[in-house]
């Protein structure tokens, strides 16, 4: 049996717990615990604007590095490269991008040729929501919807109205 050093709580099994090895003992974390600090630390970095920038950097690296491996395409992206194609928000719908995982505000990043890989001058980083929007239709389909939007913006309907956060 052991105690949680943060919650207090005592657990009959070891498979309940983090063991996190100080310099001279060894504190015993459950795994709630463990993952409210973490979350914690992660929302912390996050909250400051070069912590945002960092983490979001990253992982649009590491997704496009994997992505890039698992489709057999070029990849010669850097983190330097990317983070001079990352703005305060999406160049393409204004909206401000979030940290949420799956949020259709967060960062994502657009082949402009899917043909190419991810390689520097193919790739832009623009809203997950635009990316999706982008992603299925062709020009013309988009310029149809344009026109269907333009011809019906008295409608009431929340589908046609502007998402855009100012």
């Amino acid at each position: 049996m052991r105690t949680c050093k943060k919650c207090k709580i005592t657990y009959d099994s070891l498979e309940s717990f983090d063991i996190i090895k100080a310099t001279q003992t060894h504190r015993y974390i459950c795994q709630k615990c463990r993952l409210k600090y973490r979350q914690t630390r992660r929302e912390n970095k996050m909250s400051s604007k070069d912590g945002f920038r960092d983490i979001t950097i990253k992982s649009i690296l590491s997704s496009c590095r994997y992505r890039a491996e698992i489709k057999n395409i070029p990849f010669n992206l850097t983190y330097e490269h990317l983070d001079s194609l990352l703005s305060e928000s999406c160049p393409v719908l204004g909206l401000k991008y979030e940290i949420k995982h799956n949020s259709p505000n967060s960062a994502s990043v657009d082949r402009i040729n899917n043909n190419k890989g991810y390689i520097i001058g193919n790739v832009a980083i623009i809203s997950r929501r635009a990316n999706t929007l982008k992603k299925d239709a062709d020009l013309a389909e988009l310029r149809l919807i344009e026109k269907y939007i333009r011809e019906n913006k008295e409608s009431t309907s929340p589908a046609l109205g502007s998402r855009r956060s100012d």
